[in-house]
Parts: structure tokens; sequence; C-alpha cells
């Protein structure tokens, strides 16, 4: 569940997500369920006072997602997204 994103001019889309079901790995493809977009999660990390880079998101944990999105609206708040099955 997309909660919170924003672009940065260096690392493109910052997804707020909490997982609510399975996991987000470092590099997984992943497609926006409202826009159908898709991209890759370049980074997942937890969400401490500041962004702490790991390797993956599990389920009931709050985290970021860098994505390669060139906008926010492809990834609305309140989407969710999946990870894609390849």
């Amino acid at each position: 569940l997309i909660f919170d994103s924003y672009y940065d001019d260096y690392r493109g889309v910052i997804l707020y997500v909490r997982v609510m079901d399975g996991h987000i790995n470092k590099n997984s493809q992943i497609k926006m369920m409202a826009t159908s977009a898709q991209g890759i999660a370049l980074e997942v990390g937890a969400l401490t006072p500041g962004m702490t880079a790991g390797n993956s998101l599990e389920a009931g944990e709050i985290g970021y997602i860098v994505t390669n999105l060139r906008s926010t609206r492809e990834a609305k708040v309140g989407d969710t997204d999946r990870k894609s099955v390849v």
C-alpha cells in the first residue's frame, strides 16, 4: 500500500509503503495496479528516523522503495503495487 511518494532529482520516484502481504526484494520487478506502470525496486529499506537501506521488506513492515519511475503520477497514493512474477 503506497501512503506517500515524492520525486528526488538524483534517485527518481521514492515510494513510502506498507507491505501488507508477501515481500519486496531489491531489484524486483513491480507493477502499479491503478496506472499499470511497471518499474524496478532499485533500493528498498526501512523508515527509521532516516532511510535505512536493506535487502527486502517483509509483510507488516513500513519502508520505502526507490524506483525507476519517471513521475509520481505513475504511483498514486492509496495504490497497491504487485511484485511481478517473471
